[in-house]
């Protein structure tokens, strides 16, 4: 994994993300798409593998459709830009505040 500068603002962005997609698709969702076992000890192969499944925003909304979760389009947009790996790309809460999924 790349060295990136931690941002906490861009880091509360993306906890508020992971509870988002766990409110829109349930808090198994991410075990079950990633094939976690049970509950997992913290380790460095589930933030990667996490990262894997979040470095194309297509593959996010994919994975959701494919389990039977339907979202709004400007919803799906917020759920992306707010988990977007790329730190710098990832939406600001002011962004995050003003979208349109929230108006």
């Amino acid at each position: 994994m790349e060295s990136i500068r931690y941002s906490p603002k861009k880091a509360d962005v993306w906890s508020a993300g992971v509870l988002l997609l766990s409110m829109l698709c349930g808090a198994a969702f991410l075990p079950g798409v990633l094939g976690w076992e049970g509950s997992e000890e913290a380790s460095p192969k589930l933030a990667y593998d996490v990262r894997k499944l979040l470095t194309e925003e297509e593959r996010l909304a994919q994975c959701i459709a494919k389990h039977g979760v339907r979202i709004d389009a400007d919803l799906e947009q917020l759920l992306c830009a707010m988990l977007r790996n790329n730190v710098p790309m990832r939406w600001t809460a002011s962004q995050v505040m003003i979208s349109s999924a929230l108006s």
